[in-house]
């Protein structure tokens, strides 16, 4: 029978600066809130699938759970931002298994669920930081670009604190508690059919190499459309590369260093520059808040919103170029 898991509705939090102990008295926050980035994940040839599914997991959880205080005590948006890559490579996970073991849908959802509280929190940082530091550059001098960013950090500020009460939250304490339950139980076996159950135990290896040959065709699929030049095809894109790029450091270990290293330095490159053109789709959506919010700032913030838009829609002759030099790079797990 499939173990149920039921999790709690938001906690409220009156947003205290210190939490107590078990006496009652004041703890203070740890003096050094470190952003903690992903370890170096090993595997070995020798593990089964399952036992390399329990090491990657582990391995996102620990960077997750890293920058829990960061977020919550911290000033530093490298902790959101870390915190939010460990819960999607958690995911990311999730999809790499998912035709073998897969997580509980009301885990994956609320898994989901936190890392939306980091996303918000993170694209306002994202705004007031980078975003604008560019457009101090290109929009013209009498732009109060700095008048837009103050107000943008008062907002990033603002979904800041949300992130730290959600990750405070007993929604999220009582998450963490119900999917270590399951991973300890190994509680996928309890949903199995004959078919995958006796996938669990297949040498990684070989699992790795059919994994990386379906997302690497997924995405050469998908890149065959940047030629459109669209806004939406470039996402999708984005999303498939993001997914291979994570399973490739998953697995990594697995394949001769030379053949990841340069595949995985084509594939950051292209991230690069599908990131900073999602960066600059989010950034209109948040311009367009910041017009009804702050009237102040308005007229700014919608002149920032038309360079976006040209910038979106605009021609893309580096991307192409760096689409077309990742696409003659074979894959670790064999060639094309």
């Amino acid at each position: 029978m499939e173990m149920e898991y039921k999790v709690a509705a938001p906690a409220k939090h009156d947003n205290e600066e210190y939490d107590e102990d078990e006496h009652g008295q004041a703890v203070s926050p740890p003096q050094e809130l470190q952003v903690i980035k992903a370890a170096r994940l090993r595997l070995r040839s020798s593990m089964s699938l399952e036992q390399a599914f329990e090491a990657i997991v582990t391995n996102c959880l620990e960077q997750v759970e890293g920058n829990e205080q960061g977020v919550i005590h911290g000033k530093d948006p490298e902790s959101v931002h870390q915190m939010r890559v460990g819960l999607r490579r958690l995911r990311s996970a999730f999809d790499l298994f998912e035709n073998v073991i897969e997580c509980p849908k009301v885990l994956q959802a609320e898994w989901k669920w936190i890392g939306a509280q980091l996303g918000v929190a993170r694209d306002w940082e994202v705004l007031a930081d980078s975003t604008l530091e560019h457009l101090a550059w290109e929009l013209p001098p009498h732009i109060d670009v700095a008048a837009l960013k103050q107000s943008a950090l008062e907002q990033a500020r603002k979904n800041r604190e949300q992130a730290a009460q959600a990750v405070q939250s007993t929604r999220y304490m009582q998450l963490k508690q119900h999917f270590m339950e399951w991973l300890d139980s190994k509680g996928w076996r309890n949903s199995q059919f004959d078919r995958t159950a006796s996938l669990i135990d297949m040498p990684v290896k070989k699992f790795a190499r059919q994994a990386m040959r379906h997302g690497e065709s997924r995405l050469l699929k998908r890149g065959k459309q940047l030629k459109q030049n669209e806004p939406e095809s470039r996402h999708r894109v984005r999303i498939a590369s993001k997914k291979v790029r994570y399973a490739t450091e998953f697995l990594q270990s697995l394949f001769p260093k030379k053949q990841v290293r340069n595949y995985v330095s084509t594939l950051s490159d292209l991230q690069q520059e599908l990131g900073w053109l999602n960066d600059a789709a989010v950034a209109m959506r948040m311009l367009d808040q910041i017009q009804v919010l702050d009237q102040p700032v308005a007229a700014t913030a919608a002149f920032a919103r038309g360079y976006m838009y040209a910038t979106i829609h605009g021609d893309h002759p580096r991307l192409l170029k760096l689409w077309k030099r990742f696409a003659k790079v074979p894959p670790p797990c064999a060639n094309r």
